[in-house]
């Protein structure tokens, strides 16, 4: 019985090995970061109108909070330390993204008592947006600004707001809970200016 025996030359194999190994040697990247944003814009409530049209002018941060990592501290280890998740991130600056809850929230309020005059001007600075440790298995997170409110004739009014909520100690806590932090934050905001607010 024949046998037919097929033979490759050793110069056409070799190149396969050594491709094979350099594919070895550079493992494919990293997928890209989740994206997380805020959710739906919240549906508009029964708010009464303000006495004077506000037009929200700027919402800041500082350098550190001016990008989209997702941020926690661990203060029962390193309560100095802010770190950030690997594999997740906002699909925006903080900021950016609590500025377009505020802007829906006050588009969306029934049209000032006292039209016909120039806005007041709001700027918020925010300070902190992150997840805090307490312990292995206990988390909160912290969102706090500085809204400060230009009035004519008059000096300016200026509030920090702090909001405070629990949160599971991970990735889908932060991402479930800074947002609602976030929409208790403006809605702290829009109570402030209701009350700041007023046409003698």
């Amino acid at each position: 019985m024949s046998r037919d025996v097929c033979r490759w030359p050793v110069s056409l194999l070799l190149p396969a090995v050594l491709l094979a190994g350099c594919a070895s040697l550079f493992p494919e990247p990293p997928p890209p970061p989740r994206g997380f944003d805020f959710g739906p814009l919240p549906a508009a409530g029964s708010s009464q109108p303000l006495a004077e049209a506000v037009t929200l002018a700027t919402v800041r941060a500082p350098s550190w909070l001016d990008g989209p990592e997702i941020r926690y501290r661990q203060l029962d280890r390193h309560p100095g330390a802010l770190s950030a998740y690997a594999g997740s991130e906002w699909v925006a600056p903080p900021a950016e993204l609590l500025e377009q809850r505020l802007r829906h929230r006050l588009a969306a309020m029934p049209p000032p008592e006292h039209a016909g005059v120039p806005p007041l001007r709001l700027d918020i600075e925010l300070q902190a947006f992150e997840q805090l440790f307490e312990g292995p298995r206990q988390a909160t997170v912290v969102a706090s600004a500085r809204a400060t409110l230009a009035r004519r004739g008059a000096p300016a009014q200026s509030r920090v707001f702090s909001i405070e909520a629990p949160s599971t100690p991970d990735v889908a806590g932060a991402t479930r809970s800074l947002p609602r932090a976030a929409d208790a934050l403006v809605e702290a905001i829009l109570a402030w200016l209701g009350a700041e607010i007023t046409v003698d």
